[in-house]
């Protein structure tokens, strides 16, 4: 599961997957470069995570705790959703960037 991971690590991540694994991608990061051979030669794959629900984000945070995975959240105040907005959009995201109430 990767929600910060610099992009030129991707190609570690897939290396490190076992057989049949996935790496679940939590947030746009814009550009990857992964190996095919790690995929093809495991029948692994490299997944997105969509979140529909609040109740979504809550089961992967559980899940990355439940695993010992770090992960970060990036809190953007609701003023500055169009700031927030543009981050996402300029694929320099690192973590699950999210709105608050202030």
């Amino acid at each position: 599961m990767s929600a910060k991971h610099p992009i030129d690590s991707f190609s570690l991540l897939t290396g490190d997957l076992e057989s049949g694994g996935r790496l679940l991608i939590l947030a746009p990061c814009g550009l990857v470069e992964i190996n095919s051979v790690d995929l093809v030669t495991k029948a692994a794959g490299v997944m997105e995570f969509r979140s529909e629900h609040a109740l979504d984000s809550e089961e992967a945070i559980a899940f990355t705790q439940l695993r010992n995975i770090d992960y970060t959240v990036e809190k953007f105040p609701l003023r500055d959703v169009q700031k927030a907005f543009d981050y996402m959009l300029s694929g320099e995201v690192r973590s699950r960037s999210v709105l608050v109430m202030e």
